[in-house]
């Protein structure tokens, strides 16, 4: 079948919004807060009626003056307040982003990956952008971040943000979106300062392929679920990331444990962010449970952290009341009650994407701030430094573990 022609008359939704006067703003966000109001299950369950009402008000009465890309921070800012994760506009396409990733690893602010021309950046301690210290700027970009999930959710999010160039210029942290001075310690001890250029909108980073020889982690990060022998631990590592494909991914992993049979599986979800978590219970989960060498005590590890979202948290409970499995890493970035089931609606004049929490789910007996692994593990930058992934070591080292457990901390 022929693919259909562009209609050059038709703009594309970045010719959409440089179009956008501030007539059509005003209808928007009026679109978006009264959407939100409609759609959502309980919009005020972190946030007062009369608080949402003065965020919207102000940011009507500054749109005038704001450029297109500072009104759609706003609009980040007004989902925001609603305090659920789930609960978003689609925005980050039309960002600049700096091709960094930055991780949190407790106040210290971290590069992990880089594309800059200086090597000094990648692994270095991030102190200022542009002038203004990372504790400031941090501070600044909690207003676009739901304050209704949890710690672990916050600092995932406010690493993301700090990359973002029209956020840190809409939050009075840049002048210019094209690029930024950044301020470094760097593994010397020694400061520094590199000015970084960010991409265009819609660009992601063309991050370098791991190596061979990367930690377990790194390895295929596109592939839904990948997985590789540990002979000499007689044990298999697992990498979950998404939910699209995971049905044939997951029957080779079942076939290969079946057909090898080791008597540990190490099953990671720091990275996975979520998607059709009933996928998991059918493909995964239940096939698991079958399997007597691995699903006993000291056979089944799940590893869990601050990305482990959504449909990924849903799954890490799951394991927890069907198996024998262990859950080991930080607590997850999503609270297991709380509120998801995406409803979406699009803004009449931007043609922007809405999103909404629209049920509210018992993913567990007690409303904690997170799912607590049963082997608390926190990211150390020293030892991911040196290559070494703690929380499999931990896996590795102690296969016979009980379930001894602080979950609910």
């Amino acid at each position: 079948m022929a693919g259909r022609t562009k209609d050059p008359s038709r703009p594309t939704a970045a010719e959409r919004l440089r179009l956008m006067g501030p007539d059509d703003w005003h209808t928007d966000l009026d679109a978006l807060a009264g959407g939100l109001l409609e759609r959502h299950r309980n919009p005020f369950h972190t946030i007062s009626p009369e608080q949402f009402d003065a965020t919207v008000a102000r940011l009507h009465d500054r749109i005038p003056d704001l450029s297109g890309t500072a009104i759609l921070v706003g609009f980040d800012e007004v989902a925001a307040m609603i305090g659920d994760g789930h609960t978003r506009v689609e925005t980050d396409d039309h960002y600049r982003r700096f091709p960094l990733e930055l991780f949190w690893y407790g106040d210290q602010l971290r590069v992990v990956k880089a594309l800059t021309d200086d090597p000094r950046v990648l692994g270095a301690q991030l102190v200022a952008i542009g002038g203004i210290a990372v504790e400031e700027i941090d501070r600044r970009v909690q207003s676009l971040i739901p304050q209704g999930e949890n710690a672990w959710h916050e600092r995932a999010r406010s690493a993301d943000r700090l990359t973002r160039a029209d956020v840190l210029v809409a939050l009075d942290c840049l002048r210019d979106t094209a690029a930024g001075e950044f301020s470094f310690v760097g593994q010397d001890d020694a400061s520094f300062t590199a000015d970084v250029a960010s991409l265009p909108p819609g660009t992601a980073p063309s991050w370098p392929a791991p190596s061979p020889d990367a930690p377990l982690r790194m390895r295929s990060p596109d592939e839904p679920l990948a997985y590789i022998a540990l002979p000499s631990s007689d044990a298999t590592y697992a990498s979950f990331r998404r939910y699209d494909g995971l049905e044939q991914a997951a029957g080779l992993l079942i076939a290969h444990l079946q057909d090898t049979a080791p008597t540990r599986l190490i099953l990671d979800l720091r990275d996975n962010g979520g998607g059709d978590y009933t996928l998991a219970r059918h493909n995964l989960i239940y096939p698991i449970w079958r399997l007597p060498t691995i699903n006993r005590p000291g056979g089944l590890y799940v590893l869990i952290g601050r990305n482990t979202y959504s449909a990924a948290m849903v799954t890490a409970t799951d394991f927890r009341r069907e198996t024998e499995a262990i859950l080991v890493g930080e607590p997850t970035g999503a609270r297991p009650v709380g509120y998801q089931e995406l409803g979406t609606f699009d803004l009449p004049r931007s043609g922007l994407r809405a999103h909404c929490a629209t049920r509210r789910y018992r993913f567990s007996d007690t409303d904690t701030a997170a799912v607590f692994p049963d082997q608390r593990i926190d990211p150390d930058w020293n030892t991911d430094r040196a290559g070494h992934d703690t929380a499999i070591e931990w896996c590795l080292a102690h296969p016979n573990s009980n379930h001894s457990t602080n979950r609910t901390k």
